[in-house]
């Protein structure tokens, strides 16, 4: 399959990462893109033809504090189950780490801090 194929196939789709990995493809679409197109790989918003409007630009992920605000925001007080819950669910916008304990251990407090757990 040709790249200019394989974009337009997935265009077609209008998927994001969560749910491209929930959805049941086609066996001429590869469920592990990034190993079938390996020198042709920039990443999963190349490959899905979709823009993630909250992007931080570095790394993909939020800052500490910009994701702990949008938590609070959107979800008001969490439980660290629930978090991973909805995590788990790809009910969290993909600029958010499934694993925020290890990817912001710089700035990590505790899951009480982070979800506002009172």
């Amino acid at each position: 399959m040709t790249s200019v194929y394989k974009f337009q196939v997935l265009r077609d789709y209008h998927f994001n990462i969560v749910e491209f990995r929930k959805t049941k493809l086609p066996s001429y679409i590869p469920t592990k893109p990034y190993n079938t197109y390996k020198d042709e790989w920039i990443g999963w918003e190349d490959f899905l033809s979709y823009k993630s409007k909250i992007r931080n630009k570095n790394n993909g992920y939020l800052t500490y504090k910009n994701a702990k605000t949008w938590i609070i925001n959107n979800y008001g007080s969490l439980s660290s189950s629930e978090f991973r819950k909805l995590s788990k669910e790809g009910k969290l916008p993909i600029n958010i780490p499934k694993k925020p304990e290890r990817y912001y251990k710089n700035d990590w407090i505790s899951f009480v801090d982070f979800l506002n757990i009172k």
